[in-house]
Formats: C-alpha cells, sequence, structure tokens
C-alpha cells in the first residue's frame, strides 16, 4: 500500500491515507513541508498569526490576518 505524500497547505489525518484525500489546512493556515499527517502541523500561513502570542502557532485552530 502506497502512503500518500500530501502537498504543502494540506494534511491526511490518517498514517496510512487508504483513500488517498488530503485536507486542507484552515483558512489561513499552511504546512511547512509536504507529507503532514495531522491539522497540528498546520501553521498561520504569510501574513496571518496568533494575535494572543504574536507567533505563527494558531490559537485555538485559528489565524488573525493583516487588515
Amino acid at each position: 500500500m502506497d502512503i500518500l505524500e500530501c502537498p504543502t497547505g494540506t494534511y491526511a489525518d490518517e498514517v496510512f491515507n487508504v483513500m488517498h484525500h488530503c485536507k486542507d489546512c484552515p483558512p489561513g493556515q499552511t504546512t511547512l513541508s509536504r507529507g503532514s499527517q495531522n491539522v497540528k502541523s498546520c501553521l498561520c500561513g504569510k501574513g496571518f498569526w496568533n494575535v494572543l502570542t504574536k507567533r505563527k502557532t494558531p490559537n485555538n485552530g485559528q489565524c488573525t490576518g493583516i487588515k
């Protein structure tokens, strides 16, 4: 069985994704590289940040964009 390597900005929430389906990171988020295996790999993307910590780690899954 082949393991699906999801592209940057997506993840597979199963180690062996038999459906060969990648899920998009939440809005304003991306991954650092291909092959991410869960939503925790999604970080705030360019122009987005965690409004509380001012870092790229989402706040309760949310990122704030530039206004």
